[in-house]
């Protein structure tokens, strides 16, 4: 044997007899020095933007990283070197002298994770829409992390480097951390949407319309606005919405916006404790369990929807989720609370609860027929099915007809693609999907070059596919919403993950991944759960942790400016007629009863109205007018100042509004 095999053999040996320390463990301990000294370089490259002017929080937060001379001129490659030397130093050390072989493996775990998140967050583009701050973020570039930390997790997982198998926590533990879990998300969200719109950044749509709405319901008890359509309306001739009640003793104690910015976050969130309920009753082990509520917590799709801003969707995730659970739980008259409490969301809820209701009579009878009755069709199961198919079927009439005599209608001009000789009904779209097959895939995976790939990625990724896993038929019908809600539709906010049209679809993902989850073997289930916290936690970072820090950094530049304006607005006479810039709107529905908004979005009459021009078919000069100097346009005949004309004098001036009022 050549010499130099003969010393790396006795090294290798040498390392092995340690007892902690072997040639994979320091390769892992040199990567996990590098990822380190990655790690402060990377937050060092910020020193250069130490304000926390608007220009540098969107310097901070364009990836410095990819702009390559900069980035690698301004690193300190004494400093890099140090670090790696340093940490490698103090990995082995420790692990010698706590004879520990599971240190080093942990913290890679732990430094790839938090490296991968950093790089996610850092990755984000910022920048000003109609909508206010909004984050764009590369997807591939997030699936490019996710698909090397599979690599470290199956390298990890081999052997059991992280001797995950002595890990055995109880489920009473479990309950414990999904509670912590609930907590912090909860405040996370909540934060980042106060600070969104305590900066004046949330508009009339869509949160304006809402605000105003529960300030209605708590004077009147009715769902009216006067800003949705402008014109004095019920929301539920737009959406049949009656699950608002269940907040309206909450607002009519604190009647505050930020008190329904509070209960969005807690709702989207409190799905978490169904995921833990429903592992329990499909007899998933605690820590099975607890990969599952960390998933659920870090699932970006209900974070980072809540920040635009606020909609009925997002009640709907815990709705069905506790459904499922009441259903394996056997309580049915539970079950079809939540079923009705699912449907009382919004009227296209029936879809999902629908298809949850044909998911349950496929599946096998094992039960015994209920008391009075032979046939063997006549189980809990079935009869559980068809009646929440029969009440899904009633409601969804009943709600159509409700929306049709408040409003508008149902909305059918998303489902535009599939209209026959402008023939707008379900029927037409029926036909066209079933005789046209080609269009309908071609709609679904082809259009608006890939933002519909995009959104699969991103709803699929956190649990690595796993509802395709399953050897059922029956699991994959749970995704059937998907492809109705989101992937159908011509309108493009119906499969953006920064949107509200995810929430019924992720509650079926993740219960779909959950019951899958019970046919794999623990080596599989080990693998998936390790994957999907971890790829979860790198999606939220890119989606959610940033929006709040930057929120949060946003207000904090211009909190005097922000303030000043808010104080002004407190000024103007409760119950005056007023018309206000749309990002105004939010901060002014708790007193107003005639609240207009400009620009304007839709005619006196309810018809659309694209224009964008103040004119007297859609903007009423009203008591007030107050006007937002950051959107201001100058002169011409949007100009809300040439609007007014004589007919107004300028009241009052402070940070950026100014209200002028009615001769």
């Amino acid at each position: 044997m050549p010499q130099k095999k003969k010393s790396a053999t006795k090294i290798s040996d040498m390392l092995t007899k340690s007892g902690s320390l072997s040639v994979e463990r320091l390769i892992a301990a040199f990567f996990t020095s590098f990822l380190v000294a990655n790690i402060f370089a990377l937050c060092m490259s910020h020193g250069a933007y130490s304000s926390n002017t608007f220009e540098n929080i969107i310097m901070m937060s364009t990836g410095v990283f990819t702009s390559l001379s900069t980035y690698v001129t301004n690193m300190s490659f004494v400093f890099f070197w140090c670090t790696m030397i340093v940490t490698f130093g103090f990995l082995i050390c420790i692990t010698i002298l706590f004879e520990k072989r599971t240190i080093i493996p942990r913290t890679f775990l732990a430094v790839s994770v938090y490296f991968a998140a950093l790089l996610a967050k850092n990755s984000v583009a910022l920048k000003l829409s109609d909508y206010g701050l909004e984050n764009t973020t590369n997807i591939y570039f997030c699936i490019g992390l996710a698909i090397i930390l599979f690599i470290i997790i199956r390298w990890l997982l081999v052997d059991d480097k992280l001797e995950i198998g002595d890990f055995k926590p109880t489920y009473k533990g479990v309950l414990i951390a999904t509670a912590c879990l609930f907590v912090f998300m909860t405040i996370i969200v909540s934060y980042g949407t106060i600070m969104k719109y305590q900066s004046f950044s949330t508009s009339t749509f869509d949160f304006g319309i809402f605000s105003q709405m529960f300030s209605s319901m708590k004077h009147t008890g009715l769902p009216n606005t006067t800003i949705e359509r402008n014109m004095l309306m019920s929301h539920f001739g737009v959406h049949f919405s009656p699950t608002f009640y269940l907040l309206l003793p909450g607002y009519l104690l604190f009647s505050s916006p930020q008190y329904l910015l509070i209960m969005q976050a807690a709702f989207a969130m409190a799905g978490i404790f169904a995921v833990y309920g429903i592992c329990k009753k499909l007899e998933l082990s605690p820590k099975t369990a607890l990969g599952f509520v960390i998933i659920y917590a870090f699932y970006p799709a209900l974070s980072n929807g809540c920040f635009y801003d606020f909609h009925e969707n997002k009640f709907i995730t815990v709705m069905i989720l506790f459904t499922v659970y009441f259903y394996l739980a056997k309580k049915p008259w539970l079950t079809m609370l939540f079923a009705l409490f699912t449907l009382g969301v919004k009227e296209d809820a029936a879809i999902y609860l629908g298809v949850l209701a044909i998911y349950i009579l496929m599946q096998k009878n094992t039960e015994e027929p209920v008391k009075n009755f032979k046939n063997n069709w006549f189980t809990q199961k079935n009869i559980i099915g068809i009646s929440m198919l029969a009440l899904t079927v009633v409601y969804y009439l009943i709600a159509q007809q409700i929306v049709a005599a408040l409003g508008e209608g149902v909305m059918m001009s998303r489902l535009s693609d599939y209209f026959i000789n402008g023939q707008q009904t379900f029927g037409s779209v029926v036909k066209a999907c079933f005789y046209d097959i080609g269009n309908l895939i071609s709609n679904c995976f082809t259009s608006d070059s890939g933002g519909k790939l995009k959104f699969i990625l991103w709803m699929l990724s956190p649990v690595v596919f796993l509802p395709f896993m399953s050897k059922k038929i029956s699991t994959l019908v749970l995704l059937l919403p998907m492809i109705v809600i989101n992937l159908m539709q011509s309108w493009q906010y119906q499969y953006d993950i920064d949107f509200q049209y995810t929430y019924g679809v992720a509650a079926l993902i993740i219960a779909g991944s959950l019951f899958v989850a019970k046919e794999l073997n623990s080596a599989q289930r080990r693998n998936a759960l390790m994957t999907g916290m971890a790829v979860s936690f790198v999606f939220t970072s890119a989606l959610t942790f940033c929006k709040t820090e930057q929120w949060d950094k946003n207000y904090k530049s211009a909190a005097s400016d922000f303030q000043k304006s808010a104080d002004l607005l407190k000024t103007i006479p409760a119950n005056a007629t007023v018309t206000a810039s749309q990002f105004l709107i939010p901060h002014l529905t708790a007193n107003y009863n005639q609240l207009y908004s400009m620009p304007p979005v839709y005619n006196f009459d309810g018809t659309t109205d694209t224009s964008g021009v103040l004119s007297s078919k859609n903007t009423k000069k009203t008591e007030y007018f107050i006007v937002d100097t950051r959107y201001k346009s100058s002169g011409g005949e949007n100009d809300p100042t040439s609007f007014m004309g004589n007919d107004y004098t300028l009241q009052g001036q402070s940070g950026f509004v100014q209200v002028y009022k009615h001769k």
